[in-house]
């Protein structure tokens, strides 16, 4: 009894070893990151230029997010011409300083880069909601949609945004059968 005992102690004692590393080596990869983002802010504001892009529209397309695509959004401009806006993470969801939710997609929204370093410093202005008037599920893109490098995020492309997602290479599921 005693060395199976001695067994599972040292498998216990082991386990929380490889845990405890983990736990703190995930731990100073934040703060190394943490580290380099507040670099590239304090940068930022110090050179205090900033660029805005300022998107308002009255329709967008939504291309469904997964976890290997991130979302995209395709804005009608209004003149022929569509704004692109793609991310694989959360960065493109408008700035709270109050906590709560703020609507998104939104009609009008600025999105705010620092000039010294292009550091995206926040989306804001969003405060009415623009509800899509398409929604595509991931799977009517063709799978290198997946991994498309063009058109790059926050692009003005010429074309509605019917003809951006043609491009793209949509195919409704209707039309793949």
């Amino acid at each position: 009894m005693a060395p199976l005992a001695f067994i599972f102690g040292v498998l216990a004692l082991f386990s929380a070893f490889i845990a405890a590393r983990s736990f703190f080596g995930l731990t100073f990869g934040r703060q190394q990151f943490a580290r380099d983002l507040i670099q590239r802010i304090r940068v930022a504001l110090e050179n205090g230029k900033a660029s805005v892009c300022s998107v308002k529209s009255n329709r967008v397309i939504v291309i469904e997010e997964t976890k290997d695509a991130g979302v995209a959004f395709i804005y009608d401009l209004g003149d022929g011409t569509s704004f692109y806006l793609r991310s694989d993470d959360y960065d493109y969801y408008p700035e709270s300083t109050t906590g709560t939710e703020k609507p998104w997609p939104a009609h009008r929204f600025d999105i705010v880069r620092s000039s010294a370093n292009d550091l995206l410093v926040g989306v804001f202005g969003a405060r009415e909601q623009l509800e899509p008037s398409q929604t595509v599920p991931i799977t009517e893109m063709p799978h290198s949609f997946l991994s498309a490098e063009e058109p790059k995020t926050e692009t003005i492309l010429p074309g509605s945004p019917e003809e951006i997602l043609k491009r793209l290479g949509h195919r409704p599921a209707h039309e793949k059968e």
